[in-house]
């Protein structure tokens, strides 16, 4: 048995933060079937990120309780579209996650192509997104922050969910009502800028929708510098909302305290001009105020049924001119 702290072996430092580092590193005890030298076993160093977080988990404060809230979430998830937690260590003065490494992510990736993403590869990505997402909500999981660095990918195509830093259970509440802590500025839904704190999965469904949005144009869809302004954005597009457009509106906490001009709903073929007639129906089923409840009602939208076809392999094609940039994992792993 390989002692842990000999077994993981650092190569590089990605990135540093306030509270942790970023590592490339290799676990030395991955064996996989070969056919080479006669079907032996033979050992293959496998390439792993970890995650050095400097919070001690043997002595009781926020910052321990929300690494040890990290782990055990992502303990329960194992998806082929979910960054995995293969191992951790626990130190006296930090502890260590084990996950995959990944090669790009979704920012960088779309930044740096030479020409606009194929609709094939922006349908595949967005539907990688979902499944992965599905799993993480089929375990009462809300994710709190799918933004574009948050999503990774590897060099086989293979589109993965990362980031459970902001993951909070469903029943985790007081008295009914999350604490005010997740979420991106610029992926978080109207509904939690209007002050709710008693969200639902359609959070993470509006992140995404932002996502995709920005998948089509190549730019962040609503990029506000405070929340008024994020939320005046997200107005000037879908208009103002109120009972016909946002059933529950007037409900929210601090809807009505502050006053923004009237806007309609803008065109969608305005708002997003280089996506095809079956992109379009998606965005406007998705980015909406009275959005879908749930990701398998995303799923079940006939946009990925038409064309262009879903590949059946489940990944994206990596072409050889995709840049060779790593993964920022001071954005990813929300070390800051």
């Amino acid at each position: 048995m390989i002692e842990k702290t000999k077994r993981y072996k650092t190569l590089e430092k990605i990135s540093e933060g306030q509270f942790g580092t970023v590592f490339k590193g290799l676990d030395t005890h991955t064996s996989n079937l070969s056919l080479f030298l006669f079907l032996k076993f033979t050992m293959i160093d496998q390439i792993v990120a970890i995650k050095k977080i400097y919070v001690s988990l043997k002595h009781t404060s926020p910052a321990a309780s929300k690494v040890q809230r990290e782990i055990d979430l992502m303990k329960q998830i194992n998806h082929q579209n979910v960054i995995r937690l293969l191992d951790h260590e626990v130190k006296e003065t930090c502890v260590k996650l084990i996950m995959d490494y990944m090669d790009y992510d979704l920012r960088t990736f779309y930044e740096n192509m030479p020409t606009p993403l194929k609709n094939s590869k922006i349908k595949g990505i967005g539907h990688m997104v979902l499944e992965g997402l599905k799993e993480i909500h089929a375990k009462g999981i809300l994710h709190r922050d799918l933004k574009p660095s948050n999503i990774l990918i590897n060099a086989a195509g293979e589109v993965k969910i990362g980031d459970f830093g902001s993951a909070v259970h469903l029943s985790d509440t007081q008295d009914g009502k999350f604490e005010i802590e997740g979420f991106s500025r610029w992926y978080k839904a109207p509904e939690i800028l209007f002050g709710s704190r008693t969200y639902d999965f359609r959070a993470d469904i509006w992140s995404f929708a932002c996502i995709f949005g920005e998948l089509l144009n190549g730019s962040a869809l609503f990029a506000g510098i405070n929340d008024f302004d994020q939320i005046s954005r997200i107005i000037k597009v879908l208009g103002t909302p109120n009972k016909e457009n946002w059933p529950d509106v007037e409900n929210l906490p601090d809807f009505g305290k502050i006053s923004f001009s009237h806007h309609s709903q803008q065109a969608y073929d305005l708002i997003f001009p280089n996506a095809i007639k079956s992109e379009l129906a998606f965005m406007k089923y998705v980015l909406a105020y009275n959005r879908p409840l749930n990701v398998q009602q995303v799923l079940n939208h006939q946009y990925f049924t038409e064309y262009p076809e879903l590949s059946k392999y489940k990944k994206i094609e990596i072409v050889k001119n995709t840049p060779e940039k790593r993964t920022d994992y001071q954005q990813i792993l929300n070390l800051q």
